[in-house]
C-alpha cells in the first residue's frame, strides 16, 4: 500500500511538471514578443524627439506621443 501511494505521488508530480512546461511553451514566446516590441518602441521614441516643453521646475521634457509605436505597426504591416 505504501508503494502505491509513492507511485501516485510520482504520477502527480510528473503531470504537474508537464503542465508547467506546457505553460512555459505558451507564455515564453508571448513574453519575449511583448518585451521585444516594447524595446523597439522605446528605442525609436528616444531617438526621435518631436515635441519639447519646459516644465515648471525648469527641466526640458521631450514628448513624441507614440511615434515609435506607429512606426513599429507600419513596419509589421509592410
Amino acid at each position: 500500500m505504501n508503494n502505491e501511494s509513492l507511485e501516485q505521488k510520482g504520477f502527480r508530480f510528473s503531470k504537474l511538471l508537464n503542465y508547467f512546461l506546457q505553460g512555459l511553451l505558451v507564455i515564453a514566446p508571448i513574453a519575449i514578443t511583448i518585451y521585444a516590441v516594447y524595446s523597439v518602441v522605446s528605442f525609436i521614441d528616444n531617438q526621435v524627439p518631436i515635441f519639447t516643453e519646459k516644465g515648471s521646475d525648469g527641466k526640458v521634457y521631450v514628448r513624441n506621443y507614440g511615434l515609435g509605436f506607429l512606426l513599429v505597426i507600419v513596419a509589421i504591416i509592410f
